[in-house]
């Protein structure tokens, strides 16, 4: 039959390796790891999605087409930027515009950005500053194979509306204005096109999971 003085002993070991079990739940509940801290570099990374192109003027556009690009410290980068819109603006023929936009090949395009993290750290809003697509564009005219080599100079501005990253989806979202377009054979030498409707560009992706 155990004593008293045997029971109480029992009672403080039993008391200490409940502390201990608390100790280390205090570990595990973050007090030694704690969460990553949340910055404007969570809108880092490699994105895929959805853009879709619309005439201003018309409340309908393409029914989008399949993107990628990568957003780095205060860059958005597009290795393949979708121009056929821009070309067919300029040539006004479907196959005409095809056959360019092949011999082009794949645009490169950067458009600067500075981010703001809101209070509640759930979303990054973005502040776009595009500037000018230059592009060297072969026209072919008539019928004997013969081209015209022209200068095109994309004027692109930033909508200034609701362009963000949402941490918890991981969803980037961002739109522009394509607003003119001039053509020249040189630098010095460019003209606006007469006519053109401006392009309302809407991107809508999401982060590739690493």
């Amino acid at each position: 039959m155990r004593t008293l003085k045997n029971i109480y002993s029992l009672l403080l070991i039993a008391v200490a390796s409940f502390g201990m079990i608390s100790c280390d739940n205090d570990d595990n509940n973050g007090m030694l790891n704690p969460p990553e801290e949340i910055t404007t570099d969570v809108v880092w990374g490699d994105f895929t999605g959805n853009v879709l192109m619309t005439p201003i003027e018309k409340e309908e556009g393409n029914e989008g087409l399949t993107i990628t690009a990568k957003v780095e410290n205060d860059t958005i980068i597009f290795d393949d930027f979708p121009i056929k819109d821009i070309v067919l603006s300029i040539v006004k023929d479907e196959e005409t515009a095809n056959e360019i936009v092949e011999l082009v090949g794949k645009i490169n395009y950067k458009i600067g950005y500075e981010p703001e993290l809101s209070e509640q750290k759930d979303l990054v809003s973005l502040t776009l500053d595009p500037k000018p697509l230059d592009l060297s564009v072969n026209i072919p005219i008539g019928n004997e194979g013969e081209i015209t080599p022209l200068l095109v100079r994309v004027k692109i501005e930033a909508t200034g509306t609701n362009d963000s990253y949402i941490v918890e989806s991981m969803n980037l979202n961002f739109k522009f204005i394509v607003r003119e377009i001039l053509i020249g054979s040189k630098d010095t030498d460019m003209a606006e096109i007469e006519g053109f409707v401006p392009l309302f560009f809407d991107f809508d992706m999401t982060e590739k999971i690493k």
